[in-house]
């Protein structure tokens, strides 16, 4: 077998083609050295991130993408090198791929709670529901206390309508939350949406307000529970100084004041109804909207 000679000359040759801004010839040389399993997966990780500092257009980013494939295809048990390709496809925007190798990375070294945090993320952006469910539910089995795992637990069940699932995995992360005050605003809003899906009304207003006691301007507070109380047509009255208060600090969101207007006419408040989903129909083409504005016109 041949010894290191030959793959630490390609790192060399490497390095001297950087240096001489030769960057496609540098990339063919550490291709070689890279696929060389007797080179530390470390030392190949260490260099190609002193590469990619400061060089970030399209062709170098694919590079070293090309690069960490290889690092991680020839030491397929290195979990840093599966978060390295990972990093390197979400700047390219390739986002399921990068999820699958941090999930590699995850399972491979299952005490690095923000490698599965990344996992979880990017399946919430991309609407995984299915997924983002099941590696939750992995994540908080490796690290049952930590609260932003259930938060995601919860939001994907209540993204696949399991409410009462979600209920539970909220209240639990909840309790985890006790001591972050921003985590907690979440954890209400989400209860509070939770809690109105399985129609356990006194702890869904209770969610709410739990909300707006710290950040009365949450305009998805705001929203949400203002047009659920108008959808059951309880305390009215409330629901529009909320609804008021959501518009008057976002004046040109259509969904805001579709919201607006649907409370006053639910309050049949017919007219103040109109001005605000006569506005509402002039932003926004959403059926919703131009049906409510129909039912005020009507």
């Amino acid at each position: 077998k041949q010894g290191l000679a030959e793959p630490r000359l390609q790192l060399l040759l490497a390095k001297i083609a950087r240096d001489k801004g030769e960057n496609e010839t540098a990339f063919q040389y550490l291709k070689k050295a890279f696929a060389e399993p007797d080179i530390d997966a470390q030392d190949k990780i260490e260099l190609l991130v002193s590469y990619m500092k400061g060089n970030n257009t399209p062709t170098q980013q694919s590079d070293f993408a090309n690069l960490a494939e290889i690092i991680a295809n020839t030491h397929p048990e290195k979990a840093k090198a599966h978060t390295l390709y990972a990093d390197i496809l979400l700047l390219k925007g390739e986002k399921l791929k990068a999820r699958d190798s941090y999930l590699k990375a995850a399972k491979l070294d299952n005490l690095r709670s923000d490698t599965w945090q990344r996992v979880l993320a990017i399946e919430l952006e991309t609407r995984a529901m299915d997924s983002l469910v099941r590696h939750a539910n992995q994540a908080v089995e490796a690290f049952p206390n930590n609260a932003t795992f259930w938060y995601y637990q919860g939001v994907g069940l209540m993204a696949l309508r399991k409410y009462q699932e979600a209920v539970n995995a909220l209240e639990e992360g909840k309790r985890m939350a006790f001591n972050n005050a921003k985590q907690l605003e979440d954890f209400h809003f989400q209860l509070g949406d939770a809690y109105n899906a399985t129609k356990q009304y006194t702890e869904s207003d209770a969610s709410y307000e739990a909300v707006l006691k710290t950040a009365p301007n949450n305009a998805f507070a705001l929203n949400n529970y203002s047009y659920y109380l108008s959808l059951r047509k309880q305390k009215l009255e409330y629901a529009k100084t909320l609804a008021e208060r959501l518009v008057n600090n976002n004046p040109d969101n259509a969904t805001f004041l579709d919201t607006y207007g649907w409370v006053l006419y639910v309050a049949k408040d017919f007219q103040k109804a109109k001005k605000q989903l006569e506005r509402a129909a002039q932003l926004s083409n959403s059926g919703t909207i131009q049906e409510h504005y129909g039912d005020v016109l009507f």
